[in-house]
């Protein structure tokens, strides 16, 4: 399943569990955007109220129960098939899946290509990365 469609699928009873990133199902639940901007562990936001906020948010919007997050400080990669020297990807067409990363990537030069999650190593093999 494509991944943007994952929220969907779990609010309406096609899948019954998910483990995909927020920024994939903000269409539906805009607010699983904040788990990557929060500086607290997961103890710290199950004593302090914010652990429970959420899966009430889950619970609303997506008809579903919020277990947990997957890791706490996940950093992002960047892939390349070319080696960079500095913040500059100016002529570089880097696969992503995110929407939300596209204008990082243009504010660097890049010329931004959305792939699908499962097609990323085969567009670095072609070239498009």
């Amino acid at each position: 399943m494509p991944p943007f469609e994952v929220g969907n699928a779990l609010k309406g009873g096609v899948v019954d569990i998910a483990n995909v990133t927020g920024a994939f199902y903000t269409n539906v639940m805009p607010e699983a955007d904040a788990w990557k901007l929060t500086e607290r562990p997961m103890s710290e936001l199950r004593r302090n109220g914010g652990f429970d906020a959420m899966a009430a948010l889950y619970a609303q919007k997506m008809n579903a129960i919020f277990l947990a997050r997957l890791v706490d400080n996940n950093p992002f990669h960047l892939y390349l098939n070319k080696p960079i020297a500095k913040a500059d990807l100016t002529g570089l067409k880097p696969a992503h899946q995110r929407r939300s990363i596209r204008d990082f990537f243009q504010a660097l030069g890049a010329t931004v290509v959305q792939t699908a999650p499962g097609e990323v190593y085969t567009a670095l093999e072609r070239g498009r990365g």
